[in-house]
């Protein structure tokens, strides 16, 4: 599963990597990541769909909004042009859908962030608590709340060191605070266990 970040990204996401079996999700709101599901043969499953869906509308404006569900749709890549009907204006990153969209109603905005260690760094990660939680050693959830983004990256670290093991803290110590910073939504936040 494969997100964008930003308009730009949200754009080379859909032009560069949506093949023609894959899943293109969004949330149903303005200020969403496009989600990109690659399928290199099976359709996905329920749980990915839902997993990709949770992480499109927690990495949507919902989560600065402080919602706590929100809606998805997924539609097949034929479904998505770059190009507006005749007479009318496509802003720079955004996408036309065309036909009928499948929607996930009610997804939890529900978020985990955790390490993957090897044997000689820890990478952050985040994304969907069922996801996070099989990928990673460490993991913590995290929810919309009022604390600033660098005060809970710390709050993060902090939780992550007091988790790990003695031999891994110090991998988690080494983890530059922008690493942490970047795999969030944007907006604030709470660490919810």
């Amino acid at each position: 599963m494969l997100g964008g970040r930003d308009a730009k990204t949200n754009e080379q996401l859909a032009k560069k990597h949506l093949g023609p079996n894959d899943i293109f999700l969004h949330a149903a709101l303005h200020g969403a990541p496009y989600t990109v599901i690659k399928v290199p043969d099976q359709p996905p499953g329920e749980q990915t769909l839902r997993e990709a869906a949770q992480f499109a509308v927690t990495f949507s404006r919902a989560w600065q909004d402080g919602f706590t569900t929100g809606d998805a749709y997924w539609v097949n890549p034929e479904q998505v042009s770059f190009s507006p009907p005749s007479g009318e204006y496509l802003p720079s990153g955004a996408v036309m859908i065309y036909g009928t969209k499948n929607y996930i109603r009610g997804v939890p905005i529900d978020l985990a962030v955790g390490v993957l260690i090897d044997d000689d760094y820890a990478v952050p990660m985040a994304g969907p608590p069922s996801a996070i939680s099989v990928q990673t050693k460490y993991h913590l959830r995290i929810a919309p709340g009022n604390m600033k983004k660098g005060q809970l990256v710390k709050e993060i670290l902090n939780r992550l060191k007091r988790l790990a093991s003695d031999d891994e803290i110090l991998l988690i110590e080494e983890i530059p605070q922008e690493d942490i910073m970047r795999v969030l939504p944007p907006g604030g936040g709470q660490v919810v266990d």
